[in-house]
């Protein structure tokens, strides 16, 4: 599963809304946009920062390490990424 798959399904089964998502992170230091979340979760943009995947993981219930991981996994080149994959 790729990072905005993952964001995605764990936006939707937390219940809240992309601004709620947004005002949560700010509350613990990582302030975003919905905008901002919007795109990353469509894939128009890539995934976020490792200090904000980790600060979306907590507030959706996540493993930070886990999000981190993919998130690392999406920003790396195509030979690598596959690489990554396989492995983790």
């Amino acid at each position: 599963m790729v990072f905005r798959q993952l964001l995605r399904e764990a936006i939707d089964n937390s219940g809240l809304t992309l601004r709620e998502v947004a005002l949560l992170c700010e509350e613990q230091g990582a302030p975003i946009d919905h905008s901002y979340l919007s795109k990353i979760r469509s894939g128009a943009l890539p995934p976020p920062s490792d200090k904000v995947a980790r600060v979306l993981a907590r507030v959706l219930g996540l493993d930070p390490m886990e999000v981190a991981l993919k998130a690392y996994i999406d920003r790396a080149p195509e030979d690598l990424r596959q690489r990554l994959a396989a492995a983790c």
